[in-house]
């Protein structure tokens, strides 16, 4: 099974790695929104306003882990100290890399399914449910640097889509 985002960018990304649920590529959504379970518009800090960004939170003029733990944290979620699955409660993993500057810049974000398993959105091509999240590491979006957590609650998924079974 081959997904079609470029190899180079995800070559921890093996086909044991991961499943595409019968998602088409597409540019109307990002990660950031699949990860808040948006799938109607791409959401990033853009200084013009293009994209949504989390409610009452300043747009960054440069988007950093820090700006998107002040996002996560507007909507319910505390940082947490890892990715395990914890029954009754949702994850974040942020991802990025160094930035020009130093910053640890926001580079991605996976949202941890009821079943232990993450589901991303890959730029432009398809969300994919993957088993680990450093199979993800490398160029395009560096490794997981932090982890947000809430509640779990119900999350809208595109009609497309049904969740994996917890069982």
């Amino acid at each position: 099974m081959s997904g079609s985002w470029p190899a180079q960018d995800f070559p921890h990304l093996t086909d044991a790695d991961w499943v595409i649920p019968p998602s088409k590529p597409t540019t109307h959504y990002n990660c950031i929104a699949w990860s808040v379970g948006q799938t109607n518009r791409n959401w990033w800090p853009d200084v013009w306003g293009v994209g949504a960004w989390f409610p009452n939170v300043p747009r960054p003029t440069v988007p950093t882990v820090a700006d998107f733990i002040t996002g996560y944290a507007s909507i319910g979620y505390t940082q947490c100290n890892d990715g395990i699955l914890e029954k009754g409660f949702e994850k974040i993993a942020l991802y990025a890399k160094q930035g020009v500057f130093g910053a640890l810049m926001a580079t991605h974000a996976a949202y941890q399914l009821p079943n232990g398993n993450w589901t991303s959105k890959l730029g432009g091509f398809e969300d994919i449910e993957h088993y680990h999240l450093d199979s993800l590491n490398g160029p395009q979006y560096g490794t997981v640097v932090a982890f947000m957590c809430r509640p779990r609650q119900l999350r809208p998924f595109p009609p497309s889509y049904s969740p994996p079974s917890t069982s």
